[in-house]
């Protein structure tokens, strides 16, 4: 894997406090906002649930998901595999207790399950900064010439991630 890639992809990630996880029910593919709980330099993300989410037993049919998360000039979707874990060492570690909204027993809730997503394959687009000032310039140009625009803005870049045991 290409070290800048990673960095870049991680700076995108970094940028990110939501996403939308996406699951298959069958042959259909279901999407939902969820807050990240946690993000990791190997590019885990993790997600806190309940362990009576219909989201579970769907990740228990099928663990592929996508995680696609997209922010004014930063666009990131990750593909994985998805496991979920009840680590109390874990959970603590990721707790910030705004997650009390959802489980009043705080982080010993015995309903709370952590998500963690596993990229297998990523993809991100940073348009960001200086990217979006050459970018406009490069629209600009190309509509004054009639020019199709030539080259994608910003910084993008794809990585295969080394396979883990889920």
């Amino acid at each position: 894997m290409d070290e800048q890639q990673l960095h870049e992809f991680i700076d995108v990630l970094n940028a990110f406090d939501y996403a939308m996880l996406v699951t298959r029910r069958g042959s259909e593919l279901r999407s939902r906002p969820m807050g990240i709980a946690d993000r990791t330099d190997d590019g885990h993300v993790w997600f806190i649930t309940s362990i009576d989410s219909a989201k579970l037993d769907e990740i228990t049919e099928n663990p592929a998901v996508n995680v696609a998360m997209q922010a004014d000039d930063k666009f990131l979707s990750i593909s994985g595999t998805v496991r979920a874990t009840r680590d109390p060492e874990r959970i603590s570690a990721v707790w910030d207790g705004i997650q009390d909204l959802w489980f009043p027993k705080g982080r010993h809730d015995p309903t709370l399950v952590l998500l963690e997503v596993v990229p297998t394959y990523a993809e991100y687009w940073d348009r960001s900064g200086i990217e979006s000032v050459r970018f406009a310039f490069d629209a600009a140009k190309a509509m004054v010439t009639g020019e199709t625009l030539q080259k994608e803005a910003g910084k993008h870049g794809k990585l295969d991630f080394p396979k883990t045991r889920a």
